[in-house]
């Protein structure tokens, strides 16, 4: 007809611009990005059934979608509750094999296809962006195919400077991460705040950082002061057979050059 008529199809939501009031989804069955409109009289449902506000949707999430075939303006969005959709959060063991486009979540193995939705704070990322050390992943699926990964939890970088005292030492990140401290290294942290304590010998340090997602934090320990000790070289020549050697009550070999501190000695 030409009111056109409400059909339901099953969409991962990619972004919801209020200004103009358009929904960016994927269909998760043919994987087609659509734009369509929604209004004052658009309704929005929990899986349950119980009234939410459009703020309740987030990227990533997987809706049932009702719209006017013929107007494309959306009337109901309602959290999925088709039985073929699953969501597994706090996924933090996991494996990506990008030449087959699979994932491995604990012992189960799933597809992602080119328009799997991929994002962090809100924006797309690039599959080889995860990293499955450090990253704590919403995950959702229609069936055995994952249809948007969302990271709760990423990762930022941690690089020293100043830290000539501290390379061949150890860096420990707040009891989680330890590790040997070489030049110009960069460490990939999660996301959080920390004590990071650094240890060299008779050199030892502790700063606190905060790591945000993506960004690198750099820590600089050029306010640790060397112990410096003041010496001076002598060279002493005993010509007498047999003789041996004291300073300040040691014994010394004199056949080389002698490092002592500086000031007085008793020889």
């Amino acid at each position: 007809t030409a009111a056109g008529k409400i059909v339901k199809t099953v969409a991962v939501i990619k972004s919801i611009d209020t200004d103009s009031k358009n929904i960016t989804f994927v269909d998760a069955e043919s994987g087609v990005q659509e734009i369509y409109a929604y209004n004052n009289g658009t309704e929005y449902l929990s899986k349950s059934g119980e009234a939410i506000t459009i703020a309740q949707i987030h990227p990533g999430d997987v809706v049932d979608l009702h719209y006017n075939n013929n107007t494309f303006v959306v009337k109901k969005i309602q959290i999925s509750e088709d039985d073929d959709v699953w969501v597994n959060p706090k996924v933090t063991a996991f494996s990506v094999d990008e030449k087959n486009q699979a994932m491995k979540i604990g012992k189960t193995m799933y597809y992602y296809t080119s328009q799997t939705l991929i994002l962090s704070d809100g924006k797309e990322i690039d599959v080889r962006e995860l990293n499955n050390s450090m990253d704590c992943l919403s995950v959702t699926g229609y069936d055995n195919k994952i249809v948007s990964i969302v990271v709760d939890k990423g990762h930022g970088y941690l690089s020293l400077t100043g830290d000539s005292l501290f390379v061949g030492g150890l860096i420990n990140v707040g009891g989680v991460l330890a590790r040997k401290i070489e030049a110009e290294m960069l460490l990939t942290v999660t996301e959080g705040s920390y004590k990071v304590e650094v240890v060299n010998g008779q050199y030892k340090a502790e700063k606190y950082v905060t790591i945000k997602r993506g960004e690198e934090f750099v820590l600089d320990f050029s306010d640790v002061a060397a112990n410096v000790t003041q010496t001076g070289n002598i060279k002493i020549t005993v010509d007498v057979k047999g003789a041996r050697l004291y300073i300040d009550g040691n014994a010394y070999n004199y056949s080389s050059i002698l490092t002592l501190k500086t000031g007085k000695h008793d020889i």
